[in-house]
């Protein structure tokens, strides 16, 4: 036998086997995307972003869910039938060597595909005028499109190395596809749909950067989230790594599953007795977890548990009937659907498992956060946009210590967010609440997002202990930088007298020069001088710098005492006006 870990002959046999597929989805996307340019074209239709995504990406979607996961059943369908599954097994390779080039000629198979659909949508985008951000977005798609096929196919692969039969595979690559997704959203909305504070949390979701539940953050988040208009999560490299990650390992699992698979496992509905009990436990689990969930949220919601019974029943017979059907098609025994009875009871163990589980997870979310006995610390962060408004230094130095959070140090503050959340959590927002803010609470090893309303008293605490800190010292010496305004300059400019300001009339560089002088004088100041001098506004601080910033709209008061180059040079500029 050759100890070969790949063979070149195997590799060209896989690639043999696919090439009337890798034609036929390759022939499909050019056609469809010359057809759709030509109607385009016709109707006076534009190239660009829809609710769905690219106009002309659309034989992505039919290759990751369709093309790819039949590029792997073709592959490997040699283990669904004896005579073929014999002769490989007789080849004169190593189990690896099979498994690894034929897996190599199915990932090539996919990414020629992938490639020549997205040289043609490419083109067609090039040629059409579109800009430049709609051509580099065509090509993350096309990436991200691979990722998405690889790893449907990887499914593929791994069910069929451990079932025997067409229709045992397809079964398991339906369960393993959809099971793991809708459980983990299902499981992690319920949990932030019933804990006020914990709404945005998303700490369940294992693929989400953005800290959503959202059925889009799962393994194939960047190419659903595409899909349905939303392309910001593509240039996010953890659901990228997340779904590779995923993906990888399902191959692993499937490629020690091969080696240790015998040839008469072919036409089998699994390899043993124990393995088909195993197909029905996760084929009934699959509808019966949900339903449980379901029980377990109307018991928390006490009087509404009524709502959800008839989801809950409805779900627990299709878990019952699925389970015993299973058994039925895959081996054709009436007598075998009261064999498998007794296995049920695994079913109904892992049920009364999981909601136990469901309950816990939701009991601590619930009170995490509450104890003031139990944080080790609590990070308060916060974003205020403040349109239209004009504010003061002193209030963009506050916002700029929340944009980058701020570690709470006063016991007495620390033990009011608790209660706030506490509160929050059992009886929702107040109607007396002031702004939002997020806390990110660490308790012992945890480190969890919590988010609410505050009490306005609780934000003058937070602002009080914040206005003492140095970092808002610092942030008040640094003048922020100046951008261009989308709004029609009404509050931009340089004013005389608290007089309206002549609406940009000074030029962005007049205006940058004040502040490049501001600058200068204000970095060597002390910070309490500073800010007492803000507070001031005494007699002779009748001259005011006004500009747009990522704060909102900032007014500074000019001194000729105290800031003499930047009053100067704003009187430079009111006298040439």
């Amino acid at each position: 036998m050759k100890k070969n870990i790949w063979s070149k002959g195997l590799y060209l046999e896989g690639l043999r086997r696919l090439r009337g597929l890798m034609i036929t989805f390759s022939a499909l996307t050019i056609v469809f995307v010359v057809a759709f340019s030509v109607i385009l074209r016709i109707v006076g239709g534009l190239y660009g972003r829809g609710t769905s995504g690219l106009y002309l990406t659309w034989p992505y979607l039919i290759f990751v869910f369709i093309g790819a996961p039949a590029f792997a059943f073709k592959t490997f369908s040699f283990l669904n039938k004896r005579g073929s599954s014999d002769f490989f097994h007789a080849l004169p390779y190593t189990r690896s060597c099979i498994f690894l080039s034929l897996l190599t000629s199915l990932i090539t198979g996919i990414a020629a595909v992938t490639a020549i659909s997205g040289a043609a949508i490419f083109t067609a985008y090039a040629f059409s005028g579109a800009g430049a951000d709609t051509v580099r977005e065509v090509a993350i798609f096309t990436f991200c499109s691979f990722v998405s096929s690889l790893f449907t196919a990887s499914i593929v692969v791994l069910s069929s190395s451990v079932s025997g039969s067409v229709f045992t595979e397809l079964v398991l690559s339906g369960v393993i596809l959809i099971f793991p997704q809708v459980i983990t959203y299902v499981f992690n909305n319920f949990v932030y749909s019933s804990v006020y504070t914990a709404s945005g949390g998303g700490q369940y979701n294992l693929a989400g950067s953005m800290n959503v539940p959202d059925f889009n953050n799962l393994p194939l988040r960047l190419f659903l989230s595409y899909v349905g208009g939303s392309a910001e999560d593509m240039t996010e490299p953890f659901p990228l790594i997340y779904s590779a990650v995923v993906c990888v390992l399902y191959l692993v699992g499937a490629y020690l599953l091969f080696r240790f698979r015998k040839s008469e496992t072919a036409e089998r509905s699994a390899p043993s007795l124990k393995v088909q009990a195993v197909f029905r436990v996760i084929l009934a689990c699959a509808f019966s977890f949900i339903g449980t969930l379901e029980l377990i949220r109307g018991i928390i919601d006490g009087s509404y548990v009524y709502n959800y019974l008839p989801t809950v029943i409805i779900l627990y017979t299709i878990a019952a009937i699925a389970y015993f059907i299973f058994e039925l098609i895959s081996t054709k025994g009436k007598r075998n659907i009261f064999k498998a009875l007794p296995v049920f009871g695994i079913v109904i163990a892992l049920n009364i498992a999981f909601a136990g589980l469901f309950y816990g997870v939701h009991s601590y979310e619930y009170s995490f956060g509450t104890k003031p006995e139990q944080v080790n610390s609590i990070t308060v962060y916060a974003y205020n946009s403040y349109s239209g408004s004009v504010k003061s230094l002193t209030d963009t130095a506050y916002c700029a210590c929340l944009r980058e959070g701020y570690k709470i140090n006063g016991e007495d503050t620390v033990n009011d967010i608790c209660n706030n959340i506490a509160y929050a959590n059992e009886h929702g927002s107040r109607s007396s609440a002031g702004n939002y803010m997020r806390f990110n609470i660490k308790s012992g090893p945890m480190t969890k997002q919590r988010s609410l309303n505050i009490l306005t008293s609780l934000e003058t605490k937070i602002k009080a202990e914040i206005k003492q800190s140095e970092k808002y010292k610092k942030y008040l010496k640094l003048i922020p930088s100046q951008i261009e305004d989308k709004d029609p300059y009404e509050f931009v400019g340089i004013s005389l007298n608290e007089k309206d300001v002549k609406k940009n009339a000074y030029g962005y560089e007049k205006i940058e020069k004040v502040l490049y002088a501001l600058r200068a004088e204000v970095k060597d100041a002390d910070a309490d001088e500073w800010e007492s001098y803000l507070k001031s506004n005494g007699a002779e601080n009748d001259v005011y710098v006004q500009y747009y910033t990522s704060f909102g709209y900032l007014k500074i008061p000019l001194s000729e005492t105290y800031t003499p180059n930047a009053y100067s040079a704003a009187m430079e500029a009111l006298e040439k006006n």
